[in-house]
């Protein structure tokens, strides 16, 4: 697909592969509209990217996702692009952690019911398009998941499941449905964690190129390596997982 003179929205888009993404986009001509929970985040965005359009806003709740597309409808006159970038993440022991079910509720509230919420409400406009894409993160843990990371890893993995079965419902329309899945990235969400992080301009390179070629499934890095070695061995994947994790501090 073509990547210029469109409007695109970028959930999770104040820092991070978010913002990016939103700064590749923007240099390509598009109109970026970024969106969050977090309106300082979202400010210092905004200064520091001439262009770039933020909106305070939270996935989780319907009624400002509604108000939230309704804006870019009425202001920008429709949506070509959707990124569902959002996303938190906790770590959790099963066995020596107290119950903090209210951080792991708001996980799966963002990773995946977020991302339902928003995708549905959306589609009414990006189906008005001749040419529109969805775009959903899902992750390496989507494959192998990380033991420290159940509940992100749940997560992602039902967010990679909900791209192929969202690719088939909307075969034949004019939207495409691309998932990316990135090793762990140099961003605020993995602070304090331990291993080799990659560059967020790197995964939005990735994301770049598969849009512009419409290659639906991006498996950046190595998760390429880490998808195969779990297909052909799930003890191998879950070894290299568990290496690659070992150092995290959480």
């Amino acid at each position: 697909m073509k990547l210029a003179n469109r409007t695109i929205l970028i959930t999770g888009g104040g820092s991070g592969i978010g913002l990016a993404l939103a700064r590749a986009l923007l240099a390509r001509g598009n109109t970026v509209v970024v969106t969050g929970r977090n309106a300082a985040k979202l400010e210092q965005a905004q200064r520091d990217t001439p262009g770039l359009h933020t909106v305070v806003s939270d996935i989780t709740n319907e009624e400002e996702i509604r108000s939230l597309l309704m804006r870019i409808e009425v202001e920008y006159g429709g949506l070509d692009l959707l990124v569902n970038n959002a996303a938190i993440l906790n770590s959790y022991d099963f066995l020596g952690q107290e119950d903090h079910f209210s951080l792991l509720e708001q996980e799966v509230a963002t990773n995946l019911l977020g991302t339902i919420k928003v995708t549905r409400l959306a589609l009414p406009l990006v189906l008005k398009r001749p040419q529109a894409a969805i775009v959903t993160m899902s992750s390496a843990v989507a494959y192998v998941p990380a033991p420290s990371l159940p509940v992100y890893s749940a997560t992602k993995a039902a967010v990679h499941s909900l791209s192929q079965s969202l690719r088939q419902q909307l075969a034949g329309t004019p939207v495409k449905v691309f998932e990316v899945a990135p090793p762990t990235v140099d961003t605020g969400l993995v602070k304090g964690m331990g291993g080799a992080k990659l560059s967020p301009d790197v995964v939005v390179r990735e994301i770049v190129h598969a849009l512009e070629h419409e290659t639906y499934e991006v498996r950046v890095g190595q998760v390429k390596a880490l998808s195969l070695a779990n297909r052909l061995s799930p003890a191998l994947g879950a070894r290299l997982m568990a290496r690659a994790t070992a150092s995290d501090h959480h």
